[in-house]
């Protein structure tokens, strides 16, 4: 009987050492604001009047577009510059894949009012605010010519779709849009991640599941 327990717990062990850090289900947003992830912050271009920064994430707020995000329109915007939002889950998650989807106005090639020219994706496991340091990207578009989301060639939207090839554990969020256009804002239809919440490490269930066997084992022995 020692002996047989002996080798379940070895076995135990074993299986937890090479048990997968974590498993990608892409079955629902896990950025949306119905799962509990909540928008922290964002820059001082904010958003156009009427619109909500919280549409992005599956919101319908706002009087404008309800269900998309508009960011700032000014006299003083350029192409290359950046709006910007920060978010957390409720807990650390394991980000496979996000996808942005954008849409732009205008009658190609002469508006490219509301497209973007650029999307920086950042991930922390700190509560760091907007303007901190949150070191390189996870994911950079580049430059975008033309900008992305104009209508080409009967296509209204466009979107960008990427998948991790290693998930990224994190909690904390933060995304830069960069303008695409003078004088108008982008248009954010939605902003989805993908993955699953971090689970608790192999190692720590499996073993646990072992210890129990072998301390009711030693229960009944004694019985």
């Amino acid at each position: 009987m020692k002996r047989f327990l002996t080798m379940f717990l070895a076995v135990t062990v074993l299986l937890a050492l090479s048990a997968p850090a974590w498993a990608f289900t892409d079955t629902s947003d896990l950025w949306d604001i119905k799962q509990g992830n909540v928008v922290t912050d964002w820059n001082t271009a904010g958003v156009y009047y009427g619109s909500d920064i919280r549409n992005m994430f599956g919101g319908e707020f706002g009087t404008i577009e309800i269900g998309n995000t508009i960011f700032w329109d000014s006299a003083t915007i350029y192409p290359g510059y950046l709006a910007g939002v920060s978010w957390k889950t409720p807990t650390a998650i394991d980000l496979g894949r996000f996808i942005l989807s954008v849409a732009a106005d205008g009658n190609y090639p002469t508006s490219y009012n509301r497209a973007i020219q650029g999307f920086n994706l950042y991930a922390s496991n700190t509560d760091l605010t907007f303007y901190s340091d949150w070191g390189a990207p996870i994911y950079s578009s580049g430059y975008l010519a033309p900008p992305l989301g104009h209508y080409i060639n009967g296509i209204y939207y466009y979107k960008i779709d990427h998948t991790f090839t290693d998930s990224i554990s994190a909690q904390y969020f933060k995304a830069d849009i960069v303008y695409g256009s003078n004088t108008t804002g982008p248009r954010i239809i939605e902003l989805d991640g993908y993955g699953s919440p971090v689970p608790l490490p192999g190692a720590v269930w499996l073993l646990g599941s072992g210890l129990a066997g072998l301390i009711a084992a030693r229960r009944k022995k004694k019985a």
